[in-house]
């Protein structure tokens, strides 16, 4: 994602298990990455495409409620 070893494996591993958040470059960096719109991360209520990265850029799935 360009961020060289500014970004280490345990540093990603945080942010999966939710004890650190991804600063906006990163949050950027992975959006570009998926194929994602930026709010498809940070949105509680839509879930990511199944596959990634995603074959036309995607607002995310809307979960049901």
């Amino acid at each position: 994602m360009g961020f060289g070893d500014d970004l280490t494996q345990a540093q990603i591993s945080m942010f999966e298990r939710g004890i650190r958040q991804p600063n906006l470059l990163i949050l950027v960096a992975y959006a570009k990455a998926a194929n994602v719109y930026v709010e498809a991360l940070i949105t509680d209520d839509v879930d990511l495409p199944r596959s990634l990265p995603a074959e036309r850029k995607s607002e995310g799935i809307k979960r049901r409620r």
